[in-house]
């Protein structure tokens, strides 16, 4: 998944009973991305929290609006450099 991909991920998005993320890249152009049972467990606990309305975008800033592609960068820069 492109970084930017990842960042226009809305909470509709994602399908936890299909266990699949619904992708749309280049063009528009829409796929399913199968979601790893660790991440399903995380986003299961993430979004059982929250109320959140179908059309919010996944991820947020600390103010409530879509991340900027920077913060996105950062934060998979961080945690790609654990492995």
């Amino acid at each position: 998944m492109r970084s930017a991909e990842l960042r226009h991920l809305k909470v509709a998005d994602v399908m936890l009973e299909e266990r699949l993320l619904r992708v749309t890249g280049k063009r528009n152009k829409q796929r399913l991305i199968p979601i790893h049972d660790t991440l399903l467990t995380l986003l299961r606990q993430f979004l059982a929290g929250q109320a959140a309305p179908p059309e919010r975008f996944l991820i947020l800033n600390a103010k409530g609006q879509p991340a900027a592609q920077g913060m996105i960068d950062q934060i998979v820069r961080k945690h790609l450099s654990i492995y």
